[in-house]
């Protein structure tokens, strides 16, 4: 396994545990910063599979650049889960006003 891609994963995993931290905040006291829910995690998200793909191109074996081309997957599933999240959650939030 290349070098860096789990470092992508692992960063993956970080933002992912920060997001559960902000729904489990919002649904507990209703105040979660909403930036960060909405627009920071996603956007951190898009930013680490770009990242991983980025880094791919500059891998020199095809073994590699394989390899760290299908971790980007990991990212971009959790950019579209965190869009998800972030729209229930503004729903929820809508709807109990």
């Amino acid at each position: 396994m290349p070098r860096h891609t789990r470092t992508f994963l692992l960063l993956t995993l970080a933002l992912a545990a920060v997001e559960a931290l902000l729904v489990v905040q919002e649904a507990a006291a209703g105040g979660a910063s909403h930036l960060l829910l909405y627009v920071v995690v996603p956007v951190g998200f898009l930013a680490l599979g770009i990242g991983a793909i980025v880094y791919a191109g500059r891998q020199e074996e095809p073994e590699e650049r394989d390899i760290v081309r299908g971790s980007s997957v990991v990212p971009f599933g959790c950019f579209v889960v965190s869009v998800a999240i972030a729209l229930w959650v503004a729903m929820l939030a809508y709807v109990n006003r």
